[in-house]
């Protein structure tokens, strides 16, 4: 009896919690058409992340048009977590006149939006030096360093290449 009764209260919290935004993963891997655009909007960085892996593997065009809803609010938008997340994640940019299909798009448009919110959240972290010119700059041979830098120069306001 007490072993049910603790199944009983664990389902219901479980339930109450995928409600308010957690547990987004557990809640579309029972029922990707019960996750709605409130939910997302209340999740944590690291279910959203999760969530986005999963609609991408799925090819979910409904969870990605949520995900893309969300995202277009700037203040909303979800950043990297490291330049190694940003890369795993990366989807190569469209060429001039290729056409895109809407997954594709939104797939896109979600990467944008973590960028975006990337810099902003590396904007907030830096020391605002208005008063001198900043030389941002990746000295080694590696693909993360040097994105690291673009990042941090973006941020920065800007950057010149030589």
């Amino acid at each position: 009896a007490m072993q049910a009764a603790a199944r009983r209260l664990r389902k219901e919290l479980n339930a109450s919690a995928r409600e308010s935004g957690f547990s987004l993963c557990t809640a579309y891997g029972l029922d990707p058409s019960s996750v709605t655009l409130r939910m997302l909007r209340r999740g944590k960085a690291g279910d959203l992340a999760a969530l986005a892996t999963a609609a991408r593997r799925a090819g979910d065009e409904r969870m990605l048009k949520l995900l893309a809803a969300r995202n277009a609010d700037p203040d909303k938008a979800v950043k990297a977590d490291s330049v190694q997340a940003l890369q795993r994640s990366w989807q190569p940019l469209a060429e001039e006149g290729e056409a895109v299909d809407e997954v594709r798009a939104l797939e896109l448009q979600l990467q944008q939006a973590t960028v975006r919110a990337t810099v902003a959240a590396l904007r907030k972290r830096l020391p605002s030096r208005t008063d001198r010119a900043a030389l941002v700059a990746s000295l080694d041979e590696s693909a993360l360093n040097a994105a690291a830098a673009v990042l941090v120069a973006a941020a920065l306001g800007g950057c010149e290449w030589a």
